[in-house]
């Protein structure tokens, strides 16, 4: 039982380091505020590869992260902080800095600790 919880939290943890080492979901367009800029703006995920490569190698994404937002502030305007222009600026639901891929799995990670624990209990 003991070692049955231990590999749950172990697992848990583990996809938790996944889903945050990944950033966000690969093609997805969301609105989001970034840090840098004063208002939410579109922004879609791309890989760090990508990035670089959009951004002629002046940007990439955080340490430790395989995706990551390329803002249309810096895609249509090379603009990496301030005021955002009335072409780039949403104002959708409230996001999770932009992260739900993370939360998405941390709670599918919970379902299946529970469910494997109803299991073995």
């Amino acid at each position: 039982m003991k070692s049955c919880f231990l590999c749950v939290v172990c697992l848990f943890l583990v996809l938790t380091a996944i889903s945050a080492a990944l950033g966000c979901d690969l093609g997805e367009t969301k609105c989001v505020r970034l840090s840098g800029y004063r208002e939410k703006q579109y922004a879609t995920c791309v890989t760090d590869s990508d990035m670089r490569r959009k951004s002629g190698g002046s940007h990439a994404c955080e340490s430790y992260s395989s995706y990551c937002y390329y803002q249309c502030m810096l895609k249509e305007h090379h603009i990496d902080e301030g005021p955002v222009y009335s072409d780039c600026e949403c104002s959708d639901a409230p996001s999770f800095n932009g992260n739900h891929g993370a939360l998405k799995c941390m709670v599918s990670c919970l379902l299946a600790a529970m469910a494997f624990l109803r299991y073995y209990t």
